[in-house]
């Protein structure tokens, strides 16, 4: 918790619901009816609300490591004639 938050952490709650209803779909055969389909659009709503720093962070961090791994050359040779 000390590198994701608490906020974050909790997050894990609001996939629960999702969760077992996918799974009493697949394995017991329910059905999901338009109520089900709007709490777990209210449900997707929040998370996206409440995540979407995280979310700007994590897109951040990997453009950034995308932007670090194509800068370096493939052949470590060519690397030497850089600096």
């Amino acid at each position: 918790m000390r590198y994701i938050g608490a906020t974050e952490t909790t997050l894990v709650a609001y996939l629960e619901p999702i969760a077992a209803t996918t799974v009493s779909v697949l394995l017991l055969g329910q059905t999901i009816g338009a109520t089900t389909s709007i709490e777990f659009l209210a449900v997707a709503t929040g998370f996206t609300l409440v995540s979407r720093e995280t979310m700007q962070r994590a897109v951040a961090n990997f453009q950034a490591a995308d932007a670090i791994e194509t800068s370096v050359p493939e052949n470590s040779d060519d690397w030497y004639d850089t600096i």
